[in-house]
């Protein structure tokens, strides 16, 4: 911060930026920011960003385990279908999958979808519904 007759003057971030860029550019900087400010509002701005990213994996990466145990019990369930099995909705999946008993539509088919695209299940496509079974 910078001090003017006794006052202290507080910097805002987009002053703090506009004046890294005229370091970086080699410009006129107005005496309100010092390499080490800009060091440190730089590295400041990397620990959220780090923090923020953290957060969000550590979600996503709960809800992707969640999704696994589901997916594992799609595959095992269609595993004990018969040879002649034609194939089932995903809706239908759900109805007889325990843990999948009380999901929607939406989720049943992004879990079925997901298995499609991992290779361990396969879409036939029958007029305008989608049966699943195992690949």
């Amino acid at each position: 911060m910078a001090t003017s007759e006794n006052k202290t003057l507080r910097v805002t971030k987009a002053q703090r930026f506009e004046d890294i860029i005229s370091m970086l550019n080699g410009t006129h900087i107005i005496e309100r920011t010092s390499v080490q400010e800009a060091i440190d509002c730089l590295k400041h701005e990397i620990d959220l960003l780090q923090k923020k990213n953290t957060s969000t994996d550590k979600r996503k990466s709960a809800e992707a385990e969640r999704n696994a145990v589901y997916m594992a019990d799609i595959v095992n369930f269609l595993a004990v279908q018969p040879a002649d099995f034609a194939g089932m909705s995903c809706t239908e999946i759900g109805k007889n999958v325990p843990s999948c008993v009380d999901f929607n539509t939406s989720k049943m088919s992004s879990l079925c979808h997901s298995l499609v695209k991992s290779g361990q299940v396969v879409n036939i496509k029958k007029g305008d519904k989608s049966l699943f079974k195992l690949a």
